[in-house]
């Protein structure tokens, strides 16, 4: 879902935005059947709801003056609990699971990976992985003027339970991947242990004390 962030707070006021209904009058009135024109209203709703919810914050505009792109970096809160009762007849809760960051400018920039896994959220940059708090991540994922790190993406996943204590394991969700990309990450998986390993002390001694044509 494409949300718009420009002079928004936060995203349940953006998606108030995105579900507003739209009038259609004059040069854009709405055409009937019969060819006749007439006034009517435009509306966008989530009749059923995904067991995930992705959000893609429209960070990125075009300037049509001077034919640039350039990036928003004002704050735009979310919630790490959703509650799409506002929004669908379904009413169901959403957890956040992660969020893609960017740093940067609109001309290029670096992504990382922030996920929740165990209660805990990891941040994923490159090859490197390391623990932060809750508020440290939402800090960073919200963003200000000040800085140009922000969220790009947000993934929540429908709570089935409604409880605090619903969580779904990392291998439930890995299999919910198409095959391709699963033999891909793990691939990508043990190319990274095997880097890691060889950057570990007891590999470094084990080759310092061989002489070259041990090893």
């Amino acid at each position: 879902v494409d949300v718009s962030v420009a002079g928004i707070p936060d995203l349940s006021t953006s998606l108030r935005h995105f579900l507003a209904p739209e009038r259609l009058t004059k040069d854009n009135a709405y055409v009937t059947e019969s060819g006749e024109e007439v006034e009517a209203f435009k509306y966008t709703r989530f009749s059923t709801l995904p067991r995930f919810l992705v959000f893609h914050l429209k960070r990125f505009e075009y300037n049509l003056s001077n034919y640039t792109r350039y990036k928003i970096n004002s704050s735009f809160e979310f919630p790490t609990t959703l509650n799409m009762s506002e929004f669908s007849d379904e009413g169901n809760l959403y957890r956040l699971k992660g969020a893609v960051i960017h740093m940067g400018v609109a001309e290029g920039g670096h992504y990382v990976s922030v996920v929740r896994r165990e209660r805990k959220w990891i941040l994923c940059d490159d090859s490197s992985l390391s623990e932060m708090t809750e508020e440290s991540f939402l800090n960073m994922a919200f963003g200000d003027d000040s800085t140009d790190r922000n969220a790009y993406l947000l993934f929540f996943e429908r709570d089935e339970n409604s409880g605090e204590n619903a969580e779904v394991s990392d291998t439930t969700l890995f299999g919910l991947l198409p095959e391709e990309l699963r033999n891909s990450i793990a691939e990508n998986g043990k190319i990274i242990t095997k880097n890691c390993a060889l950057l570990t002390k007891s590999c470094y001694n084990y080759f310092l004390n061989r002489n070259p044509s041990q090893i």
